[in-house]
């Protein structure tokens, strides 16, 4: 898989086996959530430690990495403190400082922007159509993976999106 990913996506081999392991990652986190509605800490806790042990040693921008996913873990922090634990999991917390340890600054938000709004999207056309109510509960771990998964998969159409965080 990430022989292909290297030969179709212009990226080196060793950033092509990061991008498939992150993949991986945000694949099985989608479903764990969609499924079942709990992110695994035996997934999303080691996802951060290895992810910021990669920048760590890889690029120059660690910080930048390190300060978006404890940032976008605050937020959570701050809305599961807010919400209450009904309305949103811990999982969820860490599931943030996973897409912050991949993504970094300003994909690590734009990520979690775009989840929040695929999951809004979502609820809102299923209440219209009845299929859901208020009382149901929506996997946001999905759609913050989903948003992660496209922005892997689409990095270069995603690309121009952070110029305006520049």
């Amino acid at each position: 898989m990430a022989l292909f990913w290297w030969t179709n996506s212009g990226l080196s081999v060793q950033d092509s086996i990061v991008s498939v392991f992150a993949i991986l990652i945000l694949l099985s986190l989608f479903f764990f959530d969609l499924f079942y509605f709990i992110l695994p800490d035996v997934i999303t806790i080691p996802g951060i430690v290895i992810f910021l042990g990669y920048h760590f040693i890889q690029t120059d921008s660690f910080w930048a990495y390190a300060l978006t996913a404890l940032l976008l873990a605050l937020f959570f922090a701050i809305l599961y403190g807010v919400s209450g634990s009904q309305k949103m999991g811990f999982g969820d917390i860490k599931l943030a400082a996973l897409l912050g340890s991949i993504f970094g600054y300003p994909m690590g938000v734009i990520n979690t922007v775009a989840g929040i709004w695929l999951a809004a999207l979502t609820a809102i056309f299923l209440l219209a159509i009845r299929k859901a109510t208020l009382k149901d509960p929506v996997p946001l771990g999905s759609f913050l993976t989903l948003a992660g998964l496209l922005s892997i998969i689409f990095a270069n159409e995603f690309a121009p999106l952070t110029l305006f965080f520049r």
